[in-house]
């Protein structure tokens, strides 16, 4: 149905309410069958199906109509009395005709089979009693019909609403991952080249290698530029490009540990979620330290729970540790990803860090 035209509605849809008027037509006639047969009388299939087919088969026929004039003067509030004023006459109207052609279908049914006597002439003007009833009945129907389009109308315009709004939730939710995700990243660049820029004097060497390795960990990012989730194993490639710069950084300060289940290295995770937790406990576990700093990272299945950990040897937590950009934007990833915001914790780990990543395993 088209509001703006009124509707012209489609062949299959026409067919479709055709049929049902059809339908109930027949189940109309089955029923004065059994009728009759609780009376014990014998019951004229083919006068019944003259009488009573042709009223349904016309208001199969009339059914465009009908629904455009309950579309084009759509009975709301504004103006309420006069269209309801205006599917008073229309309906009126409608009764009148589909009374005329459907006596008039009848009547031609009767003749051509010899069941009637009886003049077209007679049968329009027959009692006034029935005339007035057989037209109330199609004022009626019209009545009855219009509350089901105006139903099958207000449905149909609630389910599309309900669309838009789930499709407008769901680019909203887009845009604000893609939001956090553009926030993480000069986050992190900016980091690396000031790491950089720390070597530039100090060892020019290995400033130039941090620079080549950089340019590859950016080639990496920008071939995943705008997913939403990787598979763990791209995660981890991008984490050793990441850590393959920090070693040059920090040598042999910086000690990497890795135990990944090969049951979870095909499991999806949010792009880019590893890197500000490891970053994290090298700004807060090896820089500050002067001794060897173990990070290790390790994964397993749990409840239906990817769980992803990483433990830092270092200094254990303080008040800053918990509150950087990258922390925060996991934890609103998280939470805007899937619903919980308990899929993110951390905590003091034998005078180091914890951290646990929780990501929800979904169901083949």
């Amino acid at each position: 149905m088209n509001r703006k035209t009124g509707i012209p509605i489609s062949l299959k849809s026409w067919l479709i309410i055709f049929l049902l008027w059809l339908a109930l037509g027949f189940y109309f006639v089955l029923s004065s069958y059994v009728y009759y047969l609780n009376l014990d009388r014998p019951f004229n299939w083919e006068i019944n199906i003259t009488r009573n087919m042709p009223s349904f088969f016309l208001w199969g026929l009339l059914a465009p109509a009908v629904i455009y004039f309950a579309l084009r003067f759509r009975i709301e509030k504004t103006n309420f009395y006069t269209k309801i004023l205006t599917q008073i006459l229309i309906g009126a109207v409608v009764a009148f005709v589909h009374r005329v052609l459907s006596a008039s279908l009848s009547y031609s049914i009767s003749w051509s089979l010899g069941n009637t006597e009886a003049s077209l002439f007679d049968i329009l003007l027959g009692e006034k009693f029935i005339i007035f009833s057989a037209w109330f009945d199609g004022f009626f129907t019209y009545w009855v019909f219009l509350a089901a389009i105006y139903s099958f109308d207000y449905y149909k315009s609630f389910n599309e609403n309900k669309i838009k709004a789930t499709l407008l939730e769901a680019k909203l939710a887009q845009a604000e991952l893609n939001a956090l995700k553009m926030q993480l990243q000069p986050h992190f660049l900016f980091n690396t080249l000031n790491a950089i820029s720390v070597l530039v004097h100090k060892d020019p060497e290995s400033a130039d290698e941090m620079i080549t390795r950089l340019s590859d960990l950016l080639r990496l990012t920008l071939d995943k530029f705008g997913q939403k989730k990787v598979t763990l194993k791209e995660e981890i490639d991008f984490i050793n490009s990441y850590l393959d710069i920090q070693k040059i950084r920090y040598k042999d300060r910086l000690n990497i540990k890795m135990n990944i289940s090969p049951s979870t290295i095909d499991l999806e995770v949010p792009a880019l979620i590893l890197q500000p937790v490891i970053e994290n406990s090298i700004k807060h576990a090896v820089e500050p330290s002067s001794k060897q700093t173990n990070i290790s990272i390790s994964t397993f299945i749990d409840k239906n729970y990817l769980n992803i950990e990483i433990t830092d040897n270092g200094l254990g937590m303080n008040n800053n540790t918990n509150e950087g950009v990258g922390i925060k934007n996991i934890k609103a990833r998280l939470e805007q990803m899937y619903g919980e915001n308990k899929l993110f914790s951390m905590s003091d780990s034998e005078g180091g860090v914890k951290t646990i990543i929780q990501i929800p395993v979904e169901q083949d």
